[in-house]
């Protein structure tokens, strides 16, 4: 069986298994999979991707993380230029003097502001800016 069938099976007997995640790495020597599984089904997840021409390493307890809040921990403020930036109200960031900032709060319908097209509309923003009467409103469809 070729390695990239051989992930894949493993991938599904890990997860027909139980397991709760699966972290793919592409490694000098190979495939290497990091599976994920509740303390409670370890052992029979391991079990399971136990297959002809796998190596299991082992089975490691690790503490519990809740997910939908962790990811947050990376975030940090983005620059856009030396105007502007871009940060998650929930990263406490001291503000350079001089610049503004956007708070964003990325989610399913946006993101941390890292994406290209967004940072061309802010880009765009910050040229006209000087420009621009006070008060005005900018609106970004896209």
């Amino acid at each position: 069986m070729r390695e990239r069938e051989l992930a894949e099976r493993i991938s599904a007997e890990a997860h027909a298994a139980g397991a709760s995640g699966l972290e793919e790495r592409e490694e000098k020597g190979g495939i290497e999979l990091l599976v994920y599984a509740p303390v409670a089904c370890a052992q029979r997840v391991a079990n399971a991707v136990a297959l002809p021409g796998a190596q299991v390493a082992g089975v490691e307890d690790e503490a519990p993380v809740d997910w939908s809040e962790a990811w947050k921990r990376e975030l940090g403020p983005i620059e856009i230029s030396p105007a502007l930036r871009v940060r998650p109200s929930f990263t406490p960031a001291p503000l350079p003097e001089g610049q503004r900032e956007l708070l964003i709060d990325p989610g399913q319908a946006f993101g941390t502001g890292a994406h290209e097209s967004t940072r061309l509309a802010l880009e765009w923003v910050v040229a006209l800016a000087p420009g621009l009467a006070a008060g005005a409103r900018v609106l970004d469809v896209g």
